[in-house]
């Protein structure tokens, strides 16, 4: 019984009947979202309007700086660390500043949650939305954190498993894909309870 139960056949998202709805209700959020959008700018005066959006284009950018030149920053800083301390020193020290990528990422989303925001014109369901794709960045970035330092780029970095350098980055990969797979299921998540 066990055994048929295992076996058995259950409802999934490659299922091409699925997509039909899903597209539908995913438009639904879009529209809803847009519908918020359009009410709350005919509300807003003008010249805030323009200075809040302007100051969330700025933390906009600096959170983009975080989130995608941040991971850069660090390699060169873990590179740095490496030629100029000792084997072990360069250990304790590069796993200790790699959280900064980790940590850069959580900066750069709450910049975005405040650029958004800031600008007045998000609703319930566009809340939702701006959170869910903060989750997915963290899921991601916190992937591709573990991703890097299962299966280290470089051969300097202490590696738990004997891998050559094609294995750990197939192994680099397949984080970074489970990070953003559990990400769109985060997203995924709190859109629908948004939308209950």
């Amino acid at each position: 019984r066990q055994a048929d139960a295992l076996l058995e056949l259950h409802r999934t998202p490659l299922d091409p009947s699925l997509w039909t709805g899903a597209i539908g209700e995913l438009l639904g959020v879009f529209s809803e979202i847009r519908k918020e959008f359009t009410e709350t700018l005919a509300d807003q005066d003008s010249a805030q309007f323009w200075q809040r959006l302007s100051l969330s284009a700025v933390l906009l950018a600096m959170a983009m700086l975080l989130i995608f030149r941040g991971p850069r920053w660090i390699e060169r800083a873990l590179a740095r660390i490496e030629n100029k301390t000792g084997e072990n020193s360069a250990i304790v020290y590069g796993f200790l500043l790699s959280f900064a990528g980790v940590a850069a990422a959580m900066v750069g989303i709450s910049l975005i949650n405040a650029a958004l925001i800031s600008t007045g014109l998000l609703g319930d369901t566009g809340r939702a939305l701006a959170i869910g794709i903060n989750a997915a960045i963290l899921a991601f970035a916190v992937a591709r954190w573990l991703g890097g330092r299962t299966f280290p780029k470089r051969s300097s970095i202490p590696c738990a498993l004997n891998l050559d350098s094609a294995q750990r980055a197939s192994g680099r990969a397949t984080s970074a894909s489970l990070g953003v797979l559990t990400g769109l299921l985060s997203l995924q998540g709190i859109l629908a309870q948004a939308v209950q």
